[in-house]
């Protein structure tokens, strides 16, 4: 759509997507921007629809329809999807998903939004005390988030709404219910993160532990952007309440590797890096500095006054402030 040259870069746009997707295999057909690639695993499925998906953003700033994307059998795909003409199928599809929104939009309104956004006007749920009303109110996102779940595909758009809106009002009866679905819920794996960063309890962590477990044995784990978003969240201070075995080398960045070793007082790992500091990209040279807090006072001061020595104004920052914050340490004492 669009004036003729217009046209031409996005022909030009698309067949380089088609040489990125050549990379990863030859089985994909496109119809303009209606493309279906095919695997013989949904690892793999899930691991070049991640690549795929940085790709697209990185090179040229575009981003997969929520609505249209998703990860299907090819006996699902040949009974719902190769049986009629492009254009009946295009229209069937972008129809059943209008209804769909459609219906979650009038039952958000009428059932759901008077109690999601308490703070904006008057509603009969503020004649409830406040004990009475937290219990509507987490009682309406619980309900919600289950009916989400129970549908085959995940509402992205929606999912995502009331993980925020959760996040922001610290809402801690979804956590369970996020972890028992987490694998369906990865597509919004940045929201989950942060909702379960911002609510959950030292209790909970040491109750979910199994799952935590079942989570580090999966093979999502190494897709990188899921990867860096779970062990993000494994930084998290209560996790030092429960003896949970993370494997380094299933950690893709050292970034994330030196938080965590920061987080459990690794120092074994730290002293790993004292003399490799120098070959880190700079965010994780800077995450190794932070994390020579966890050393003793002495070692910890030689150690970054000559790593910020070499470095640049933000390697010095931190240098300071560790040892700023060394010094009231010790004053404190």
């Amino acid at each position: 759509m669009g004036p003729a040259p217009s046209i031409v870069l996005a022909e030009a746009i698309m067949g380089d997507i088609d040489k990125k997707i050549a990379t990863f295999t030859r089985d994909f057909t496109r119809w303009v921007d209606d493309i279906r690639i095919f695997f013989p695993s949904k690892e793999k499925a899930q691991f070049v629809l991640h690549e795929l998906t940085r790709y697209l953003y990185g090179s040229h700033r575009l981003v997969l329809s929520d609505q249209k994307t998703r990860i299907i059998t090819v006996e699902e795909f040949k009974e719902k999807y190769n049986k009629s003409e492009e254009k009946i199928e295009k229209e069937a599809i972008l129809r059943g998903f209008d209804e769909y929104v459609c219906s979650k939009k009038v039952e958000l309104s009428s059932h759901y939004l008077p109690f999601l956004e308490v703070d904006e006007g008057p509603s009969s749920i503020e004649d409830l005390k406040n004990d009475e009303k937290f219990k509507v109110v987490t009682a309406a996102y619980e309900e919600l988030l289950q009916k989400i779940l129970s549908e085959r595909y995940l509402d992205i758009g929606l999912t995502r709404h009331l993980l925020r809106q959760a996040s922001n009002y610290r809402y801690r009866n979804l956590v369970p219910i996020i972890l028992n679905n987490f694998e369906k819920l990865l597509p919004v794996i940045r929201e989950v993160i942060i909702y379960l960063n911002r609510v959950i309890s030292e209790k909970q962590v040491q109750s979910y532990k199994n799952i935590f477990e079942f989570i580090l044995s999966q093979k999502y784990i190494e897709l990188p952007y899921i990867n860096i978003w779970i062990f993000h969240f494994l930084q998290n201070k209560h996790f030092n309440k429960i003896n949970l075995s993370i494997n380094y080398d299933s950690i893709k960045r050292i970034r994330e590797k030196a938080l965590i070793a920061k987080r459990k007082g690794d120092t074994t790992w730290v002293k790993e890096y004292k003399d490799s500091l120098d070959v880190l990209g700079p965010w994780d040279k800077r995450a190794v500095l932070y994390t020579a807090s966890i050393l003793s006072r002495d070692e910890m001061t030689h150690w970054i006054n000559l790593a910020s020595a070499r470095g640049d104004i933000l390697d010095k920052a931190i240098a300071s402030y560790l040892i700023s914050g060394s010094v009231h340490h010790q004053l404190d004492k």
